[in-house]
C-alpha cells in the first residue's frame, strides 16, 4: 500500500482539527477567570462602572449586565435598570487571563505539532514497511 502525501495531509489535517477543537473549547473556559464578591449593603470595592458581570439576586434569578453607575443604595445598569444593593446576593466578575490564555495557545501549538509529526511518522513507516 503506497500512501500519497495528500493522503497524508488530510489524515494530519483531521487530527488537527479535533485537536484544536477540544483545545478552543479548553480555552473558553481556561482564558477567564471568575471572582464571586459577597454583597452587603453597599457597592464593593472591586466593581466599577463599565464592567460586565453576572447578579445573583436573592430572589435566585442571575442576570448578566453591564454596569453604568454605582451608588450608596444599588446600581444603574447599562440599559437603566436600577437595582438595589439589598436585592443582591452575590456579583460574579469574570476576568480574562492573560497567562492562561498563553499557557493554551502553547499547549495548542505543541499538541497540534505532535499530531502532525505522529501522522507522518506514521505514514513514513507504512511506506517503508511496503517496499521491504
Amino acid at each position: 500500500m503506497r500512501i500519497r502525501g495528500s493522503e497524508l495531509w488530510r489524515g494530519g489535517q483531521r487530527a488537527s482539527v479535533v485537536v484544536l477543537s477540544m483545545l478552543l473549547m479548553l480555552a473558553q473556559v481556561a482564558c477567564t477567570t471568575s471572582r464571586v464578591l459577597v454583597v452587603t449593603d453597599a457597592a464593593p470595592s472591586e466593581v466599577r462602572p463599565g464592567q460586565t458581570v453576572t447578579l445573583y439576586l436573592k430572589d435566585g434569578a442571575a442576570t448578566e449586565v453591564d454596569i453604568k453607575a454605582l451608588g450608596s443604595t444599588g446600581l444603574t445598569t447599562a440599559d437603566g435598570r436600577r437595582i438595589a444593593w439589598a436585592q443582591i446576593e452575590r456579583i460574579e466578575q469574570r476576568q480574562f487571563s492573560a497567562a492562561r490564555t498563553a499557557g493554551v495557545v502553547t499547549i495548542a501549538v505543541v499538541a497540534t505539532l505532535a499530531v502532525l509529526a505522529a501522522a507522518f511518522a506514521n505514514a513514513l513507516d507504512d511506506a517503508f514497511d511496503n517496499h521491504k
